[in-house]
């Protein structure tokens, strides 16, 4: 007989950003991260994305992604906040994916460390060939919400998008989705969680009707999440479909817009957008126009077009959380319209199956001008005879 104990012991990958300069140190960063993190070695991943960035919305600001911006005259001056205090929130997406890894996931939710705030599942918390059943997706949401810290669910599209697949119960997409609405943002969060200034885009006037797309404030930084599953962002041949997922990208692109004079009403010092899908940043060519955000052929290819304009707009550092590929990164891959990479952003994608066992750390000390420190972590798992 075998039995398996699980530890808790962090275990930090070889990776790191430059964090003077924003810049990647080395050139594989994602392959680097794959193939060491059952390795105990390592570092700290460190990035300083928008090295000069002021929180001070109404002075010059200064970025590696580019000139100094300056914000419009003329404005009240926002009430003085309380001097932030250090964040740590942890990452996780695309899991669990069976019984077993449930079982891992109980004990990752354990394992975070008391200063963790909370914690962010990016979607798909389940497998695109388990049953997208009532009962499957209710014992995730149970699962999730008996973490010690609170967990803040991003959709997938393994739990909605592809249930209309055999494997995954032919079930209606939209119907799925009104289920997860219903499990996982319909309630407040609770406030152990520390979210300040919460609220959904279903609660603000003249929005539509999106729950999943939230945004808070904690410890002077601002977070922000939106609907933005893969599976060629929920692209279908099916009118109804079709029209629903035409609604949710205005959505979408709308919270996106209304981020920048969000975060500076509240004195943000740095900008947190979480969604699932990797957005195929790897199709805009360097050194050259990026694709047209309507190309049919890249569904994703308005969603990097918002985010250059937020990057273009907002001074602040931004990170930007996403699933879907199951493969640790950390670079900045957005590029401007004319094919230059911006700094100002640093894309992170978390774990996920089969690397359940680990998740990503982020920590925001309260220094100016803000920074994200990245971590990867994950369980030791020993097994004894």
């Amino acid at each position: 007989m075998t039995e398996t104990a699980a530890r808790r012991r962090w275990l930090r990958l070889p990776l790191a950003l430059a964090a003077a300069s924003g810049a990647v140190a080395g050139s594989g960063v994602s392959s680097a991260a794959g193939s060491a993190a059952g390795s105990a070695s390592g570092s700290t991943v460190s990035s300083a994305s928008g090295s000069t960035v002021s929180s001070a919305w109404g002075s010059t600001v200064s970025s590696a992604a580019g000139p100094a911006a300056s914000s419009e005259a003329g404005h009240a001056a926002p009430p003085v906040q309380a001097a932030p205090q250090p964040l740590a929130f942890t990452v996780i997406g695309d899991t669990p994916y069976s019984h077993l890894e449930e079982r891992t996931l109980t004990q990752v939710l354990a394992a975070q460390e008391a200063d963790v705030a909370f914690v962010l599942h990016l979607g798909d918390l389940k497998s695109g060939w388990e049953s997208c059943s009532d009962d499957l997706l209710r014992r995730r949401h149970a699962l999730l919400r008996a973490s010690p810290r609170p967990v803040f669910f991003v959709p997938g599209d393994n739990e909605w998008v592809d249930c209309i697949r055999a494997p995954a119960g032919g079930f209606d997409p939209l119907d799925r989705l009104a289920l997860l609405r219903r499990l996982f943002h319909e309630a407040p969060p609770p406030p152990r969680a520390g979210f300040d200034a919460f609220e959904r885009q279903s609660q603000t006037p003249g929005s539509p009707p999106f729950p999943e797309h939230a945004r808070w404030l904690q410890q002077g930084v601002a977070f922000l999440t939106v609907n933005l599953p893969g599976s060629r962002n929920a692209t279908s041949n099916d009118t109804r479909l079709q029209q629903a997922n035409a609604q949710r990208m205005i959505a979408v692109r709308q919270w996106l817009a209304q981020a920048p004079a969000w975060a500076q009403a509240r004195q943000a010092r740095a900008l947190v957008v979480a969604s699932h899908a990797n957005p195929g940043f790897e199709r805009d060519p360097a050194d050259r126009p990026p694709i047209a955000p309507h190309d049919p052929d890249d569904a994703y290819a308005g969603w990097r077009a918002g985010l250059r304009e937020l990057a273009r707009v907002c001074p602040l550092p931004i990170l930007l959380l996403h699933g879907d590929t199951h493969s640790f990164q950390i670079d900045q891959p957005l590029r401007d319209a004319a094919g230059r990479r911006i700094r100002q952003l640093t894309r992170v994608e978390c774990f996920g199956t089969p690397r359940s066992a680990a998740w990503v750390r982020v920590s925001v000390p309260p220094t100016e001008p803000a920074r994200f420190v990245i971590t990867a972590r994950q369980l030791a798992v020993e097994s004894k005879y």
